[in-house]
């Protein structure tokens, strides 16, 4: 829920505003200013001018509820300051539906007092219900719904009716209602004919949300999600039936570096490209390390590390060290200081036409939720800001194109950062700086890895190998393939015991890397004693 951490901004102004209810003469005033002087290339047909009359409480929401408006934040702080809310404005809006810019207002015509009455009235019993749900309350609400519904659409009523109570009323946007047919098989009408029957929704939803295979427990995860849901659905539309975008590695280049089979090193590079963010896990010895390294090369196709930036995580590092800081500088000031993630951000930004990949080692060693802060965000697929449209991979099969730059720029976030060289900046990151992470199962500092930084990676499972591979690099080694067996027998043997004791288990295994030589030897037992 802290990702919805807007839910108070939007009730306190749907309270606020509910004192506007009986004169809305001073709201029409002062948004008809604040538009006039802050936001003036905003269309004068869908936002109030001095001779503007009346206004609706729902288009007062959803001046910073739409579609593709850059000027959400500002537009909602300057809200803050008209109503003298106490509560700050959001910087992120996740799990929002949105309204066209084009069709801003909920009442064709502002001048009708019948129908922005009407508005009002639901608007009130709406806050009235979610604040004491009690039969008086539902069947104000009831009426007041039936007769709303009646001067504007009920797609946008409900979006309206989830802004101002978003833990009450659900949304029924296009994106929700594909979600709730499609994941949640909740069946509903094109829309609710009565206030009754979109209660009775409501409280369906309600129940599917409880069961415990439900991907979604609340209306804010609905609308996320469903929003999520469509655009996978519009990347998967737009890959070839061919399969011809397929993300491929010479068979070659895997055999030489690689003791697992190509499927698997092939889904992780599938995933990179498509997350964005992996983590590789296992217990000490699985080569997580060495197959980091490896994997961010042949994604980048880079042969030295001007790409490739590696970084270990451990107990003290902290958002300063790996974002922003102050540290003193030769003057013994203190000097506000990129950390490495920004710079590598910000080469990969300048360089559109190839991939950047950060790894980082013992991932999990530092508090990442914290290491990270506002970057969580922003290191999603959906939220990066630049996709370029071409980029030169290094081998045949990586012509897989990102979408255009334009479409990145719509759907790109940038926040501000805990630490700003100015106030109006903000930061966003690249779609093409990947993140490669490992993470060592054995390890304490495990439990610190909160949902919200594990919903953003795809996770691996490594495992220790010794298989066929294995023993074919042993014996180049010098080491018979018979020695090799009794190697393998041994440790298999030993990571079995380990699995089974109630004060392990399967993270502290031996991993192969223990037990594979990287040079000539001469007396295997002697090695291996």
């Amino acid at each position: 829920m802290s990702e919805f951490g807007w839910t108070g901004f939007y009730q306190a102004v749907a309270d606020k505003l509910l004192e506007y209810k009986s004169d809305r003469r001073p709201l029409v005033k002062g948004l008809a200013d604040i538009f006039e002087r802050q936001f003036p290339k905003f269309s004068k047909k869908v936002v109030p001018t001095k001779t503007s009359k009346d206004i609706d409480p729902f288009t007062v929401f959803a001046y910073f509820n739409r579609g593709g408006n850059e000027n959400r934040t500002k537009v909602s702080q300057a809200t803050v300051k008209l109503l003298g809310i106490k509560k700050p404005a959001p910087e992120l809006f996740l799990g929002i539906p949105v309204v066209d810019p084009r069709a801003t207002r909920f009442v064709d015509d502002v001048n009708d007092s019948e129908v922005v009455d009407a508005l009002w009235s639901v608007f009130e019993d709406a806050i009235n219900l979610a604040d004491s749900t009690n039969k008086r309350n539902r069947s104000s609400f009831i009426n007041s719904f039936n007769k709303a519904k009646l001067t504007t659409s009920v797609t946008y009523l409900s979006m309206g009716l989830y802004w101002i109570r978003p833990m009450y009323y659900p949304s029924l946007d296009g994106t929700s209602k594909s979600y709730l047919k499609d994941k949640l098989d909740v069946q509903i009408k094109e829309n609710p004919s009565d206030g009754e029957e979109y209660l009775a929704l409501r409280s369906a939803m309600l129940k599917t949300f409880q069961k415990a295979n439900s991907p979604v427990h609340s209306f804010q995860e609905l609308v996320y999600e469903g929003y999520e849901d469509s655009l996978r659905k519009k990347r998967e539309e737009s890959s070839p039936p061919d399969g011809s975008q397929k993300l491929h590695v010479p068979k070659r280049a895997i055999d030489e570096i690689f003791f697992m089979d190509h499927s698997g090193v092939d889904k992780m590079l599938e995933r990179l490209e498509h997350k964005k963010n992996i983590i590789l896990q296992g217990p000490p010895g699985t080569g997580k390390t060495w197959l980091a390294d490896k994997l961010a090369h042949i994604f980048t196709g880079a042969t030295t590390e001007d790409r490739v930036q590696h970084i270990q995580f451990h107990p003290n590092w902290s958002y300063e060290d790996f974002v922003r800081g102050y540290r003193p500088s030769e003057k013994e000031r203190l000097k506000l200081v990129d950390g490495p993630f920004l710079i590598l951000a910000e080469r990969a930004r300048n360089d559109p036409n190839n991939r950047y990949v950060c790894v980082i080692e013992e991932i999990n060693r530092g508090n990442p939720s914290s290491v990270f802060g506002e970057l969580l965000t922003l290191l999603e697929a959906d939220k990066r800001t630049y996709s370029p449209k071409n980029i030169s991979f290094p081998t045949k099969g990586h012509e897989r194109g990102l979408q255009n730059q334009d479409d990145a720029e719509k759907r790109g976030t940038r926040l501000s950062l805990t630490y700003p060289r100015k106030p109006e900046e903000r930061v966003s990151v690249p779609s093409n700086l990947y993140v490669i992470g490992t993470m060592n199962l054995a390890d304490r500092s495990l439990a610190m890895v909160d949902m919200a930084f594990r919903r953003r990676f795809a996770f691996f499972n490594l495992e220790p190998l010794f298989n066929e591979r294995w023993r074919s690099w042993c014996t180049k080694q010098g080491i018979r393939d018979d020695f090799a067996g009794k190697i393998k027998e041994r440790l298999e043997d030993l990571n079995k015991k380990i699995t089974e004791d109630k004060d392990l288990g399967a993270q502290y295994c031996i991993g192969h890397s223990f037990v594979t030589p990287n040079e000539q030897i001469a007396d295997p037992p002697t090695w291996f004693k």
